[in-house]
């Protein structure tokens, strides 16, 4: 059971899995491969903006090299559903879940794994948390499963995990798939063995295309999703001072800012021989270094309008330094 306090949940899942697999691997290395963190999306008059990208692609190509395949299996179906879940895990395959954390982080945070503030607040039930765990045990009406997100890092062996009802499960999952309109209600994903891919190929190009990006309509990717966004900051201009913009910009930032200096950190570690890679490493810690200056702006009480503008100005120049890493990434490829 790996948990940590800042890392991705997909990645961390996997992490799990691989390691049930006797594939023990920094959790950077699964971050890398899925690719998710490289990517953003924003959709414009939506005001919709994700540090991420779908992780399920990324998924998919991960398991090809650590000599996985993915299956992916969904049904309307409860008991269909339970009853498989049951199934796989009486055969020892770890289960990745995807669900809204918002239904399920009482019983999280009621395990007795965590260290709790005496002033924390469960999240509401009507709010939407994405989320990905992985489940390894059930009983007559439970199952239980390891979290992948906490208040600190931690590695366990031979654990139960926390228990949760198969209630609360049904519901969890399902309000994921109504929030992103999946046409089923229930799904979840399992990782057998495989043939091993051994070239990065598919893994620089998927990377290197989440991080140049492209347009859908109103939505926008990677770089292009930053330059819209710093559009929309420039427009809100000294709307940005009000507490939710303000504080949803904030996690925006650190997230990105966290993202791109632990992905500098690991491209100079595991390719040091690379000149195109440590250019490319160096791009994105440039973009981290953006980040961490529009963090101190936003430190601010109130935010002027030369304030907003120096924001806006730094995520275009975030945009420029990912789309040049994302151009490396394609070359390597």
């Amino acid at each position: 059971w790996y948990c940590y306090e800042d890392n991705n949940c997909q990645a961390v899942s996997l992490q799990i899995i691989a390691a049930k697999n006797d594939i023990n691997l920094p959790v950077d290395y699964f971050n890398f491969l899925i690719g998710n963190t490289f990517g953003a999306m924003y959709t414009k008059g939506a005001g919709t903006f994700l540090p991420n990208s779908d992780p399920e692609p990324g998924l998919i190509v991960a398991a090809s090299y650590l000599g996985l395949s993915r299956q992916y299996l969904y049904s309307d179906d409860p008991a269909l559903f339970l009853g498989t879940l049951r199934l796989l895990i009486s055969k020892e395959i770890p289960v990745r879940i995807s669900w809204n954390a918002a239904i399920t982080a009482e019983f999280a945070l009621r395990s007795g794994y965590f260290d709790l503030a005496p002033d924390l607040k469960l999240p509401s039930k009507n709010s939407f948390i994405p989320h990905s765990v992985v489940f390894t045990g059930y009983d007559s009406s439970s199952f239980y499963y390891y979290e992948t997100t906490a208040d600190r890092n931690f590695i366990k062996q031979g654990e139960k995990g926390i228990r949760i009802p198969q209630g609360d499960v049904l519901q969890a999952i399902s309000s994921l798939s109504s929030r992103y309109k999946l046409p089923w209600k229930y799904m979840l994903s399992t990782f057998e063995k495989d043939s091993l891919k051994t070239t990065l190929t598919k893994i620089w190009e998927r990377n290197g295309n989440e991080l140049i990006g492209n347009q859908f309509g109103p939505t926008y990717t990677g770089s292009l999703a930053l330059t819209e966004f710093a559009d929309a900051i420039s427009r809100e201009g000294l709307k940005m001072n009000e507490s939710i913009k303000k504080n949803a910009l904030k996690r925006i930032t650190q997230t990105l800012q966290t993202e791109r200096i632990k992905q500098s950190e690991f491209l100079k570690l595991t390719f040091p021989e690379q000149t195109y890679t440590q250019e490319a490493a160096e791009n994105l810690r440039e973009s981290g270094n953006c980040y961490g200056k529009i963090l101190k702006l936003l430190d601010k009480s109130d935010l002027d309008k030369t304030s907003v503008d120096s924001i806006s100005v730094l995520f275009r120049k975030s945009a420029d330094y990912e789309k040049k890493t994302g151009e490396i990434f394609i070359l390597l490829s």
